[in-house]
């Protein structure tokens, strides 16, 4: 338990340092007239070297860390993947070009950290003022443990954020391109299409009365999600997809055997994470009027909330699309504490912040307290080089 708090915080409040003072110092030479900082900034450098560092010499932390590992010492010794329909062709080029070099598993990690690290803040680079937020949030909020646990995925998911410029641009082909090419990565890329031709501006233009209704109703039907039997037709296509593993769970709920998830300290911090940016967008909106990338941000943070609460009771195979967007959650979180923290309203500053940066504590502390969990070895972090086998 020490040592997973210790990471978690430690880190979290490096990546905080980091990110401000990179804003700091852009805003200082902004009013110079100087100019913005470039990319390649040493705060930046600093934290994506810090996240290779702590997703690269992790063990047995995330759900599926045991599974990757286990293919890659499993190519590495001369055999195939061990799942019958394989892995995508980009993902198992990689996999083999690592384990042909006999690089350690540690640095095979820190590769794929280094691309999602990379991908996220090359994707904020234009916003540094939501660098500090997204250091705490990332490493603290409720999502950290999926970003632990979904490695395929989550590139995905952090190569979004840069994307949304060809979005904003209206740069179809080269998103579609792009697409293509994460398509190799993790078979959920190709959902990336759909968000193309979603109307941004008109969502987050909408009276907040109307999304909350929205969200209201929206969490009403995901209570007894009775409308899933619309899918029926979708369960023959799952083995032409490549997901015939999941026909079994898919099934039941076709049968109506719902999950209920308890509404505890945890669930209600990653409902109130959701619904945060939506109290406070027109303030935000307000605050940065000439903010052309809020709106879009705005938009699939909504469509996270709307999706979470409707599939919330449903199977964790119809939630896994939404961890291509919780990652805009925390990026109007961090909207949020950059609004408050401008405006001085540092009361309102610590109730958004400090419910969303004790969710890791909170289920760390959960596993000290119940060491037999199921999950305590995952939510736990474990150094390679301390963990005995």
């Amino acid at each position: 338990m020490s040592l997973s708090l210790l990471v978690y915080i430690s880190s979290a409040l490096l990546l905080f340092f980091f990110g401000w003072h990179v804003n700091l110092r852009e805003s200082k030479s902004v009013a110079a007239g100087t100019g913005t900082l470039p990319f390649y900034s040493w705060e930046i450098v600093a934290s994506i070297m810090l996240i290779v560092f702590i997703m690269g010499a992790r063990f047995k932390t995330g759900t599926d860390y045991m599974m990757y590992w286990a293919e890659y010492l499993q190519v590495g010794k001369g055999y195939d993947f061990s799942r019958v329909d394989g892995f995508e062709s980009g993902y198992e080029f990689i996999t083999r070009l690592f384990a042909q070099l006999h690089l350690h598993y540690s640095i095979y990690f820190g590769f794929w950290a280094l691309l999602q690290a990379g991908l996220l803040y090359w994707g904020l680079r234009k916003h540094k003022f939501l660098l500090p937020w997204m250091g705490l949030l990332l490493m603290l909020g409720p999502y950290s443990i999926n970003w632990f646990s979904f490695m395929r995925q989550w590139v995905i998911t952090c190569a979004f954020v840069p994307m949304l410029y060809l979005i904003e641009r209206r740069k179809f082909w080269l998103f579609a391109v792009l697409t293509i090419l994460l398509y190799t990565i993790h078979s959920s890329a190709l959902i990336l299409l759909f968000f193309y031709f979603i109307p941004y501006k008109k969502i987050s233009e909408l009276p907040q009365k109307y999304h909350f209704g929205i969200l209201i109703a929206l969490f009403l039907l995901g209570i007894k999600p009775y409308w899933v039997i619309i899918f029926k037709p979708l369960l023959n296509l799952l083995p032409l997809l490549g997901y015939g593993r999941y026909s079994v769970m898919f099934d039941d709920l076709l049968m109506g055997h719902y999950r209920w998830i308890a509404w505890g300290p945890l669930h209600f911090i990653m409902i109130y994470a959701l619904v945060l940016p939506v109290v406070y967008y027109k303030k935000i909106r307000e605050y940065r009027p000439d903010d052309s990338m809020l709106p879009i941000y705005f938009g699939l943070a909504f469509i996270a909330v709307g999706y979470d609460l409707l599939f919330a009771n449903t199977i964790h195979f119809l939630l896994r699309p939404n961890e291509l967007l919780y990652i805009f959650d925390l990026i109007m979180i961090a909207y949020v504490c950059n609004y408050l923290c401008s405006k001085k309203k540092f009361g309102q500053l610590l109730l958004v912040l400090l419910p969303i940066i004790s969710y890791v504590i909170i289920n760390v502390t959960k596993t000290y307290l119940n060491p037999t969990s199921t999950f305590a070895e995952y939510i736990n972090y474990h150094f390679f080089f301390l963990y005995s086998l």
